[in-house]
């Protein structure tokens, strides 16, 4: 197979070097554990090594479609093998035949020792046309044995945009494939025989219509297939769906087609989906049942040979306007996984998911440990499964979590919530759980040491540490290089920290609004207020004028 508020309740966490998990459960304290599983690729970030993902076993994959070895943005796919010893690069595999804008590595599936990965930007077929690669593992030596194009290949089919794989069987999706209609969209089911491979069926949807781009999303498990169709129109325009087909004697049939059962229009439903056995998840990244574009994604059981129902809608516990959750999902057995990959600023984060007698229940948030850090960095924009182990690709690289790994960590306020899943889950200007020294200690615990110990939000006061004590004596509004006056240079300072330079003047200083509750972000309000500063304006009324 491929492919909030804060309470006294106990929690569990698990921290990767480069991610962090903390879940609720019902003893007192916290637990967390360090791992070492961050894949890099060998010849540096970038490139986005990390916009698709695929573990299985010992191997995890990461595609990179924007790699420029043999031309620009041809592509490649890094192959790394762990986990009994620290993950490592095996392999970095490029098309035999590599074009400028293939993409190769956009979409990814492994199973055991053969890897399959999409090129939607291929030409062979006419531009974009697209096709997939398929590669094979012997003796720990990788090998390209296949590439696939399908046979009624068009101009423009993207054929590649997403991948699945089961044994030897593989599914591609075509999304913009025009058969029915324009942009109706299509997958393609091949079969390996021996070393050769043959297109077995394509795949469509019984009521297709223009512009569903069926084929978005594609799973493959055993004799079973599901495909997202994001813009599918039954429910409502945009609320999208997905459908199941099954193979019996080599032939394929549709079997069944899931919506939502709280469809609204534009949900995008089905824009991911995976598959494992009678279990099926499907994202809609712009659901907003709990806020603008939060997202959610559904769970599906299968109840018989053509009968499946809504198992479980699944949201996250700190529900965000654009998180646009459910952008990727996987599911094994009784977990699941599911990406918010504009989570806090595009920094994204994953959440798992429990199942225990048909009931599913909030697990981990998963967060790369640079969640503090300003930028975009779209954790989790790719997620993959395979027993316990979480794969979640970002922009530049690739995490792996064991969503039971042992361990423990320090608790320095007593607040049942361990320190590293308190400071991960740290949200701007929430001056009780910052880490600003990143010694993995939350600032407030114990004596300062440094002045971003003492913050108070207050943008009247200064942020003074001496001997230990925090103090927080009056200031001039705007006075951001504290010398008694409003000047040019505090509009230097200003404009220093909102390109992330602090070498003048403290972080503290340049965060000028909100007033009494500071963001913790130097941003163009900030900007804008020292001027107002600077012109005898004090937007803030603070004692010290201006």
């Amino acid at each position: 197979m491929s492919n909030s508020e804060r309470d006294s309740r106990g929690f569990r966490c698990v921290l990767a070097i480069t991610g962090f998990l903390c879940f609720a459960h019902s003893a007192p304290g916290q637990e967390c554990v360090l791992s070492n599983f961050k894949l890099l690729p060998s010849d540096g970030p970038g490139n986005d090594a990390g916009s698709a993902a695929a573990i299985d076993g010992d191997t995890a994959a990461i595609g990179s479609s924007g790699d420029h070895d043999l031309a620009e943005f041809s592509g490649a796919v890094y192959v790394f093998i762990g986990p009994d010893t620290p993950w490592v690069e095996q392999a970095k595999l490029k098309a035999g035949d590599p074009e400028s804008f293939d993409h190769l590595g956009h979409s990814v599936a492994v199973d055991g020792d053969t890897l399959v990965a999409g090129a939607f930007g291929d030409d062979d077929g006419g531009a974009n046309a697209g096709s997939a690669y398929v590669f094979v593992r012997n003796a720990g030596v990788w090998s390209q044995q296949a590439k696939l194009t399908a046979a009624d290949a068009g101009a423009d089919d993207q054929f590649g945009g997403s991948v699945g794989i089961s044994g030897d069987t593989v599914i591609v999706g075509s999304r913009n494939d025009d058969d029915v209609a324009p942009n109706s969209g299509a997958a393609y089911v091949f079969v390996r025989s021996g070393t050769v491979w043959s297109q077995q069926a394509k795949l469509k949807a019984s009521d297709s219509n223009a512009s569903d781009f069926f084929g978005e999303s594609v799973s493959i498990d055993g004799e079973t297939a599901l495909i997202g169709t994001p813009d599918d129109d039954e429910a409502a325009g945009g609320a999208g769906g997905a459908y199941v087909f099954t193979r019996s004697a080599g032939v394929w049939s549709q079997t069944a087609k899931l919506i939502a059962g709280d469809a609204a229009a534009g949900d995008k439903f089905g824009t991911a989906v995976s598959l494992d056995a009678d279990s099926a998840i499907i994202g809609a990244p712009f659901d907003d049942g709990v806020d603008f574009n939060h997202g959610s994604a559904y769970v599906f059981v299968r109840t018989g040979p053509a009968s499946w129902i809504q198992q479980a809608k699944l949201t996250a516990f700190d529900a965000e306007r654009d998180d646009y959750l459910g952008e990727s999902v996987a599911i094994r057995g009784d977990a699941a996984v599911v990406g918010a990959p504009s989570h806090w600023d595009h920094r994204g984060a994953a959440y798992s998911f429990i199942r225990s007698s048909g009931i599913w229940t909030s697990g981990a948030r998963i967060v790369g440990s640079d969640i503090n850090v300003v930028g975009t960095r779209i954790f989790a924009q790719s997620v993959s499964m395979t027993g316990t182990m979480v794969l979640a690709g970002e922009l530049t690289a690739a995490y792996v979590v064991d969503l039971t790994a042992p361990g423990s960590t320090t608790d320095c306020n007593n607040n049942s919530l361990g320190d590293a899943c308190e400071i991960a889950g740290c949200e701007d200007g929430d001056s009780i759980c910052r880490d600003c020294d990143r010694d993995g200690t939350i600032d407030a615990c114990g004596s300062c040491t440094d002045p971003c110990h003492c913050p108070d939000g207050n943008a009247c006061t200064d942020d003074v540490c001496a001997l230990g004590v925090c103090s927080h004596p009056v200031v001039l509004y705007g006075d951001a290089n504290r010398d008694g006056f409003v000047d040019i240079f505090d509009i230097l300072c200003v404009l220093d920290g909102f390109a992330g330079v602090f070498d003048y003047c403290a972080a503290n200083a340049v965060d000028l609004v909100p007033c009494n509750a500071q963001d913790g972000i130097v941003d163009t309000f900030d900007i804008l207020f020292v001027l107002d500063a600077f012109a005898g304006v004090d937007f803030c009324n603070c004692p010290g004028g201006p």
